[in-house]
């Protein structure tokens, strides 16, 4: 379908909706009947609405919009019994499973972040949230071989607020049923980390193993508070991973290359290997797993970050950097990972991939990297760094 009829199709489907809005009685006879409610309201059924139907949904918002020729209704619908998203992958050698629930929509509101834009900007029941279990395991299929439980929900899955604790420890238990699941990780801000949830959590787990993934992003202050606005105090978070050592609890964290969007190339890896020595050195400090997960920094769309970064000039970090980065940051006791992808929020201009030097062999040996774990793939891709 073309702009000009989808355009079309947008316009009809809002004369429609707006009346049933309105009007219960027509409203039923839309889910019910969609062929008959077009006839009613227009007369006939344009070519655009054909074998079209109508589902309810639950309002997550409605707002009425000034336009040109008056006002608009609209209506943010509520997708509570479906999954953000579900995908199994292989990470360092063992299948792992990754579910990102649908909930209420994280309440920090970091410069480089629309991720939470995905949720629902009010609560979501704990029924729904049920059946986005059902669904996920549905989708994930055979999991007979899955060792590793990945739950996040775009913002903080030990947040209260969006995830109440006996709809976690639910779902934790439901995934922990699963025959040979060795580890979970959850994701997470700091502040929502408490001994007394740790400690419950490990009852819900057991025998499994748990890790906590938190953004730290940087080690540099100004980087991490004032362009970033992470809000995160490193007192605070060092005592987090201290009480996570205690446990037995393993860390793993976000690093971005390139984060602030005055770094020069050079700038970005500097920053991102002092965060990746910080974190080692505080969890060989206080006896925590650590594993890193580097990401290279995209300009997400509509951003505050993405216009401070067009203003400045920013180009993304190269797929060469990232790789020096990971390489500078693996030790024997550090696990890392490489973090790729833009996750479909980037300008077009925002990802390594605009790059001159972007290499798309350089890229699918880093995506090998992960799944195996072998880190001569890494050196690989240094070595073959093409000059400058």
């Amino acid at each position: 379908m073309d702009d000009g009829s989808e355009d079309a199709r947008q316009s009809l489907v809002h004369r429609l909706t707006t009346r049933a809005w309105h009007d219960e009685v027509y409203r039923e006879l839309l889910f019910n009947d969609a062929h008959a409610a077009i006839l009613d309201e227009l007369g006939e059924v344009p070519h655009e609405l054909r074998n079209v139907r109508f589902r309810r949904r639950p309002v997550d918002r409605a707002r009425v919009r000034p336009t040109p020729r008056g006002r608009r209704l609209v209506v943010r619908p509520k997708y509570g019994d479906v999954p953000l998203s579900v995908v199994k992958r292989q990470v360092f050698g063992v299948t792992e499973l990754i579910v990102v629930f649908y909930t209420r929509r994280c309440r920090y509101q970091c410069t480089f972040c629309t991720l939470p834009s995905t949720s629902a900007l009010s609560d979501v029941p704990l029924d729904d949230i049920d059946k986005q279990v059902d669904v996920a395991l549905d989708r994930a299929g055979d999991l007979s071989g899955t060792r590793q439980v990945f739950l996040g929900n775009e913002g903080s899955i030990l947040d209260a607020r969006t995830f109440p604790r006996e709809q976690l420890e639910h779902v934790l238990r439901r995934f922990g049923a699963l025959p040979g699941v060795e580890e979970f990780v959850l994701e997470t801000r700091a502040e929502f980390v408490t001994e007394e949830l740790i400690d419950a959590i490990l009852g819900w787990v057991l025998p499994a193993r748990l890790s906590v993934k938190i953004g730290l992003e940087s080690v540099d202050d100004h980087v991490r508070e004032n362009v970033l606005r992470k809000r995160m105090d490193l007192d605070e978070f060092e005592a987090v991973v201290s009480l996570l050592g205690t446990r037995g609890v393993g860390l793993s964290s976000y690093v971005l290359v390139k984060a602030d969007p005055h770094h020069s190339d050079e700038d970005g890896k500097r920053d991102a290997l002092a965060t990746c020595r910080y974190l080692t050195t505080l969890c060989r400090r206080t006896g925590t797993r650590l594993t890193l997960k580097v990401n290279s920094m995209y300009r997400a769309a509509n951003s505050m970050w993405a216009g401070w970064a067009a203003a400045s000039g920013w180009v993304p970090p190269s797929i060469f950097d990232l790789a020096e980065v990971l390489l500078g940051a693996a030790e024997e006791d550090v696990r890392v990972f490489a973090g790729l992808s833009e996750e479909g929020l980037a300008t077009a201009d925002g990802h390594y991939e605009v790059r001159s030097d972007f290499a798309l062999w350089a890229q699918r040996a880093l995506e090998e990297f992960n799944r195996t774990g072998d880190i001569a793939l890494v050196r690989n891709v240094v070595a073959r760094r093409p000059p400058p």
